[in-house]
């Protein structure tokens, strides 16, 4: 009987099941504990996810009945969290429940702002619109109003209301517009109801300085038409690498008098250029030989000067006028489709000393 029981061990097959069996036994072992920690993490993972989606749903439901200063301490904590936006707006508005539109100057341009959003779904980076009081601006450009109205600005913010009003009483919405010229604060409300006139009281709008174009996103009462004010006015992005021949025309509008473009580059919303001649110096030092300057999607420049440097980088020492350089680029043949377009000396593309058209793609 044993003999017979060694001869049944002695199977291969036996022997195959016995290995398979203990490998099983290894591996589960092993990897116990390891699927213990991958089932603990995706549960602490889903317990996260839960916690992170009813804080926001928390948040939104805090900034629904939130007035126009939690609103626009959210909002600019917000922005200058994503895009490191940490100047003051010059033009705000509030629309309950709904969120805050802002209004900065971006670039060396006076006569645009660019619109920022925020809701409690998020914030926002919106397009260039003309200022609110365009047709109130001088055409030469304007220094900024004296440091003093600044601080009425700043006092204008800090009076937002703090909560916002029952259903059906009181303002719905607020803008306030520091004036570019004088630097003084212009409000304008929208209310329904309210205590001083009885809750029945139909809506109204209230004005305080001269009348500026509307800041937010729609007229948020239905109001007689004579007391609706004008839409602001978006202005014309360009995709730059679409029309390079303009985003050339654009930097030949602002290089300095007898200069050469050394360095172009050329891409969708954004343009960056160097030249080459006598660029204004930082301190009293000596002018020098190459200055740079960046522009965004409406050809507005980053500065109203030149950034001064002593080399030239990629740039060419020589550089060519805007015309010279307009007809190399409709002599280059890569340009269509291309992500981006960059005329340098660079060695990579050229013999460093002549410039080449260079062209990237996705």
């Amino acid at each position: 009987m044993n003999r017979g029981r060694h001869r049944l061990l002695e199977q291969p097959w036996l022997t195959r099941l016995a290995a398979l069996l203990i490998g099983f036994a290894l591996v589960a072992t092993v990897l116990g504990p390891i699927g213990m920690r991958m089932l603990a993490d995706r549960q602490r993972d889903a317990v996260a996810a839960t916690e992170f989606h009813e804080q926001q749903r928390a948040r939104m439901n805090s900034l629904r009945e939130a007035g126009a200063a939690s609103w626009l301490t959210y909002c600019q904590s917000q922005w200058s969290k994503q895009f490191d936006l940490t100047a003051q707006p010059q033009a705000v508005g509030w629309l309950r429940t709904q969120g805050v539109w802002g209004y900065y100057y971006e670039g060396a341009d006076r006569r645009s702002l660019r619109l920022y959003s925020c809701s409690a779904n998020g914030v926002a980076k919106g397009p260039r619109v003309s200022h609110p009081l365009v047709h109130a601006l001088p055409l030469e450009r304007e220094e900024e109003a004296p440091q003093e109205d600044y601080f009425g600005w700043m006092d204008a913010l800090d009076a937002l209301p703090d909560a916002a009003h029952s259903e059906g009483r009181g303002e719905v919405a607020i803008e306030l517009l520091r004036h570019p010229v004088d630097g003084s604060v212009l409000r304008r409300t929208w209310s329904i109801g309210g205590a001083e006139h009885g809750p029945t009281a139909g809506p109204r709008v209230h004005s305080e300085g001269e009348p500026f174009a509307l800041l937010l996103e729609r007229v948020p009462l239905q109001v007689a038409t004579e007391l609706r004010p004008p839409p602001l006015e978006s202005l014309q992005s360009r995709r730059w690498t679409e029309v390079p021949l303009e985003a050339i025309d654009i930097v030949a509008a602002h290089a300095l008098p007898g200069s050469k473009i050394v360095e172009v580059k050329i891409e969708p919303d954004r343009i960056h250029a160097q030249i080459g001649g006598q660029i204004p110096a930082f301190d009293g030092h000596p002018p020098a030989p190459f200055g740079a300057l960046d522009f965004d999607e409406y050809g507005i420049a980053d500065r109203t000067w030149w950034y001064p440097y002593r080399e030239s980088g990629f740039g060419c020492a020589e550089g060519l006028t805007p015309d010279e350089l307009r007809r190399s680029l409709s002599e280059f043949s890569g340009r269509a489709g291309a992500n981006m377009l960059w005329y340098s000396c660079s060695p990579a593309y050229s013999d460093t000393v002549t410039g080449q058209w260079h062209a990237a793609r996705r």
